[in-house]
């Protein structure tokens, strides 16, 4: 059964790829409550343009870039770390 795409919700059998930078998509929107993407940007140095189609699914975050946003927002975008 393919994924029903409602991103980041997916439902239904997905790649686990597409699973795992849902997962990273949903935990980004949840620690950017109350944060603007310009300040996002101006604390991570990822640019606003990328978060924002992260967010949409409209592009896959680098390590590089789950690794600027975890440290400038203090969270963990993929789960904890060993």
């Amino acid at each position: 059964m393919p994924a029903a795409v409602n991103w980041p919700h997916i439902q239904g059998a997905a790649p686990p790829d597409l699973v795992a930078v849902a997962a990273i998509a949903r935990a980004l929107a949840a620690e950017l409550q109350g944060v603007s993407l310009r300040e996002a940007e101006r604390r991570s140095g990822v640019s606003r343009s990328t978060i924002s189609r992260i967010l949409n699914g409209q592009t896959w975050p680098t390590v590089r870039e789950i690794a600027r946003l975890e440290q400038a927002l203090d969270c963990h975008l993929l789960g904890t770390r060993g």
